[in-house]
């Protein structure tokens, strides 16, 4: 059943994803200017050469075509700008740090965001929940390209704790501020989320039974109440890995990090069409992949979920 299920929703996945494909391949195309146009000035038997060789005397509809045939063979294209490398090049380099990047982040908003969540709601109304609430709120209002910039120089300029900029493998100092500014929004939404969620829980009567029994709060919170309360949290875990991909793309422009974030806005930029479509794509499978994972944990939690 479990496999049958998956295996149903990676079908339904193409058409979406041909879809999104289709969609970002024609607003690309559509934008003034070419891969070629910032380039000196070229040969106008050069540029005839160019544009035969990437399909690109092509018309839009034949263009796209060719581009299908190439993405089922799992072949992104070259890249314009990136002579001597190809999408698939650019992507596998950039798409490890990227990850590691969001995974950090995600569970860090998982993590600190349940825990908030679940302090607001038993000290609901009090000093520590109005605080919550309060961060909650600034967290949600204030977006990562805002944030970013302000912990780099509190943190960076002025009390030089921590580096502005850049990424080394094994410093563990260039991951702090990129992973807290991508986080701290995500971190809000789910503080609200885990709050309000364990309130309807404690207030079950099963709940008020295990009190009623004098099992220790530590004890229903793990056993009883955590499961059910962190349903709700868990569904929005889909739309909020789209989240932290998205923002990825601003965060390590700002902070100079070599993730596939960096290409995109580059690509965007150039106009290299296969490095943004191309991004794009692997972006496209990341979102639906986070939502089936987070479906089969939905029904892990909730016995009652049926596939």
């Amino acid at each position: 059943m479990l496999l049958r299920y998956a295996f149903q929703r990676l079908l339904s996945a193409i058409p979406t994803l041909m879809v999104m494909v289709f969609i970002a391949f024609y607003l690309v195309h559509s934008a003034p200017g070419g891969p070629f146009d910032t380039e000196k000035v070229i040969a106008p038997e050069v540029r005839a050469n160019l544009d035969r060789l990437y399909h690109l005397d092509q018309p839009l509809h034949k263009q796209f075509i060719y581009y299908l045939r190439s993405i089922m063979r799992g072949d992104l294209g070259p890249s314009f700008r990136y002579r001597d490398y190809s999408v698939n090049d650019l992507i596998a380099a950039g798409f490890p740090v990227s990850f590691k990047l969001g995974a950090a982040a995600m569970s860090l908003a998982v993590i600190i965001g349940s825990l908030l969540g679940m302090f607001a709601a038993l000290y609901r109304n009090s000093v520590v929940d109005n605080t919550i609430q309060l961060f909650s709120v600034t967290g949600i209002a204030i977006p990562g390209f805002v944030i970013a910039p302000v912990m780099i120089l509190l943190f960076s300029i002025d009390l030089k704790w921590l580096p502005a900029g850049g990424w080394q493998i094994g410093r563990w100092s260039d991951w702090v501020l990129p992973v807290i500014a991508l986080a701290l929004p995500q971190i809000a939404y789910i503080a609200r989320l885990m709050r309000g969620s364990m309130i309807d829980v404690l207030n079950s009567v099963y709940i008020r039974a295990a009190y009623a029994k004098g099992l220790p709060t530590s004890l229903i919170l793990r056993r009883h109440a955590f499961k059910p309360a962190f349903l709700p949290v868990l569904s929005y875990l889909g739309p909020a890995s789209a989240g932290i991909i998205t923002g990825s793309v601003v965060i390590e422009q700002i902070f100079s990090i070599p993730g596939i974030g960096r290409y995109f806005v580059q690509g965007a930029i150039n106009r290299d069409y296969t490095l943004v479509l191309g991004v794009v794509v692997v972006y496209g499978i990341l979102v639906i992949f986070a939502n089936l994972v987070v479906d089969l944990l939905y029904a892990w939690l909730d016995p009652k979920v049926e596939y």
